[in-house]
């Protein structure tokens, strides 16, 4: 008896195993009935350029790379009302549930019922703010020990006053009952109080107001005067000591130099116009460039930009701060400035130079849009950004004084390092980035663009492995999630 019920039972793993394997090819439906493994159907895509899975899961967040084959992530199975902790092994097509310790994630042992939000700083310490009775304020938590309380409240209106620096080493924020903006340092453990008088602006636009230099040791706060533009200014201090550095110097749009020790501006004391975008946000557009030296407290100025051409844009730093670039314009005839030039202004020898670039290309939209300038990668960057549809960037090899036009691009989520931003591209290295349009994902390189990977519906987040060879594309679906692995 008991040799036959072995045999049966290796015969129902035999029967499984040769069904399995005829279901090998590229596309698959997998039944997962391993010990850890998603007990459930899901769907697999497995081509050469990517894998794609419909795991029945919704609601994703929380997500990781844990090696450069394996992700991780939370989310809820369809039909359940339970969240759970799910890794997927690419090189095995396997989908488990894991212990969320495992991730080394806040969000089930650390974040309380009164919790409004959680900031994770690294995988040991985060910032949460409660409400309630007890344990009402902003407070900041190291691994198990005791939660250091920072305020009592940071609250204004609806919003909450704080700014975390992009290196996570020092964080800004506004005391509602001491009536103070605070700096708190993450290394030191040591709070220091700004003497300076905040106004409504800086409370309502504190993340834009309030800049770090990059490496957290100074910072400065811009103030607009909506009332009289000419009058607004920024003041910049020590993050540590509170020191004083420039008080209420004449200027908009302050842009910190790499080095930390430079800020250029637009100078407002004059010929500034303020404008706003088709999404009406507003914008400054000026007639000089001024630098700031923290050093030797001085200031130099640029001559002044002619009409009809005014800087529409932030000064945007070199990499190694030789040089500043500034993108002109003049008003077209719905009265918005479209950009025209692109001067670059020598920090060593106070001149401003014309890159002789031409900006009017054929079909390319200006008209209305948010203008940002970058420079990545020996590469000038001009994004055109737009509420709708027509967002475009214009690529300048500074180098090989090459120019290439991209339209019709997507907005997608990326994160990196703790850091979450919406992008139009992201670069990969010196001469390749990936973007988004028409939900095609496209590798740029050598001037060309090559497809990669066509989604089933809108992209919404793309995250990058440790090695750059490969990237998560997360798709929502009418009922489900589509989560691609590309090869890059």
């Amino acid at each position: 008896m008991k040799a036959k019920k072995t045999m049966l039972i290796f015969m129902i793993f035999t029967i499984l195993i040769i069904g399995i394997n005829t279901l090998k090819g590229n596309n698959k439906i997998v039944n997962i009935i391993q010990p850890n493994i998603v007990e459930d159907t899901i769907s697999i895509v497995d081509r050469e350029n990517y894998t794609s899975i419909i795991p029945g899961i919704i609601d994703i967040s929380n997500v990781s790379w844990s090696d450069n084959n394996t992700i991780q992530f939370k989310g809820m199975k369809v039909g359940s009302k339970k969240y759970n902790y799910f890794s997927f092994n690419i090189e095995k097509k396997e989908l488990m549930i894991i212990n969320e310790k495992s991730m080394l994630l806040k969000d089930g042992n650390t974040k309380g019922k009164n919790d409004v939000f959680s900031i994770e700083i690294d995988d040991n310490s985060f910032l949460s703010y409660k409400i309630g009775d007890k344990n009402h304020g902003l407070f900041y938590i190291k691994n198990d020990n005791k939660p250091i309380k920072l305020a009592n409240s940071i609250e204004y209106i609806d919003d909450f006053i704080l700014k975390l620096s992009e290196n996570h080493n020092r964080l800004a924020f506004y005391d509602v009952e001491l009536e103070k903006i605070r700096v708190y340092s993450l290394e030191n453990n040591v709070i220091t109080d700004i003497d300076f008088e905040v106004s409504e602006y800086v409370l309502k636009n504190f993340n834009d107001a309030l800049q770090f230099s990059g490496d957290t040791g100074y910072f400065f706060i811009e103030t607009i005067n909506n009332d009289d533009i000419n009058d607004s200014n920024y003041s910049v201090f020590g993050s540590d000591s509170g020191k004083l550095y420039g008080d209420k110097l004449l200027g908009l749009n302050p842009v910190w130099a790499n080095n930390n020790l430079s800020i250029a501006f637009i100078y407002s004391e004059k010929n500034i116009d303020v404008f706003r975008d088709t999404s009406n946000n507003i914008h400054i557009a000026g007639s000089r460039l001024g630098v700031y030296n923290l050093k030797n407290r001085k200031i130099k100025y640029t001559e002044v930009i002619t009409n009809p051409n005014k800087i529409i844009n932030k000064p945007l730093w070199s990499s190694n701060d030789d040089e500043i670039f500034i993108l002109l314009g003049n008003k077209d005839d719905n009265n918005y400035y479209v950009p025209t030039k692109i001067y670059t202004y020598s920090n060593i020898k106070n001149t401003l130079t014309d890159l002789n670039y031409s900006l009017n290309v054929d079909n390319f939209i200006f008209t209305g849009n948010k203008i940002d300038l970058r420079e990545e990668n020996k590469k000038l960057m001009i994004i055109s950004k737009s509420s709708i549809d027509n967002n475009g960037i214009i690529s300048i090899d500074l180098q090989g004084r090459s120019m290439d036009v991209l339209e019709n691009l997507q907005y997608f989520q990326i994160n990196n390092r703790n850091i979450s931003k919406k992008v139009l591209y992201r670069y990969l290295d010196d001469n390749e980035y990936i973007y988004i349009s028409d939900n095609c994902v496209y590798k740029y390189h050598n001037e060309s663009s090559f497809l990669k990977y066509k989604s089933l519906d809108t992209i919404i987040n793309v995250y990058e492995s440790p090695d750059k060879d490969k990237a998560l594309i997360i798709t929502n679906l009418e009922d489900d999630t589509e989560l691609s692995i590309i090869k890059l």
